[in-house]
């Protein structure tokens, strides 16, 4: 007999992409052995449907029994198939995500954390659970990145690839996004704007190390 816990743990992959305790663990903000827990009890924790709603717009009475409407988020269009738990099968065109602001919010040791200020659905191809997406304020890297553009950062990739374009961290004052050229001769990181007016910026290894957020995979935006 499948137990209401994992038909929880169902509902959250349908409806975000997770497929994995440990990728569920990393939505929600907690270890994998808190998942183990939860479901050696059979309770599901009234914070993580908090964090799923702020997150996701999702509904805690689906999540939990599932009884529509499967978004509480105003304006929010469902993913085909979630509304109706029968056609839940059927593949999701699109994903409901939260969208954070490039100045975000910065936990107590100092790294830098999404804060949601809206949501908004995006193409399901697009949706990782390690990928936050950014509404751009800056105009520094256009015309590769305009000035308002929804951005994904893959928070897994920061290994620097040469060439490609990165967030990182400016202590206080949210994101910056960058391409990042590999200087070997002083193992150092040369972030980079498109607009020639902006002035490069130069990072240490370990510097590198403590504020690169991501890599950016994709944009959206306005031509």
């Amino acid at each position: 007999m499948v137990s209401s816990f994992d038909l929880f743990l169902e509902r959250v992959r349908k409806a975000t992409g997770v497929k994995t305790q440990v990728e569920l663990g990393k939505v929600l903000g907690i270890r994998q052995s808190s998942i183990s827990d939860a479901k050696r009890r059979g309770s599901v924790p009234a914070d993580w449907l908090m964090k799923l709603f702020r997150t996701y717009g999702l509904n805690p009475d689906w999540l939990l029994e599932g009884a529509s409407p499967v978004y509480l988020k105003p304006g929010a269009s469902p993913s085909k198939g979630l509304e109706d738990e029968a056609g839940a099968g059927q593949p999701s065109s699109s994903r409901l995500v939260g969208v954070s602001s490039m100045l975000g919010r910065e936990d107590e040791s100092g790294q830098w954390q999404p804060e949601w200020t809206f949501h908004m659905e995006i193409p399901a191809m697009f949706h990782r659970p390690s990928v936050h997406v950014m509404q751009v304020d800056s105009v520094d890297m256009a015309p590769i990145i305009l000035k308002g553009a929804f951005v994904g950062i893959d928070t897994m990739r920061r290994n620097i690839v040469d060439g490609e374009i990165y967030a990182f961290h400016v202590p206080r004052e949210g994101l910056i996004i960058k391409r990042v050229f590999h200087d070997m001769h002083s193992a150092s990181y040369r972030l980079a704007s498109m607009d020639p007016r902006f002035s490069e910026t130069t990072l240490t290894q370990a510097l590198k190390e403590q504020r690169c957020v991501g890599r950016v995979v994709w944009v959206m935006q306005d031509l």
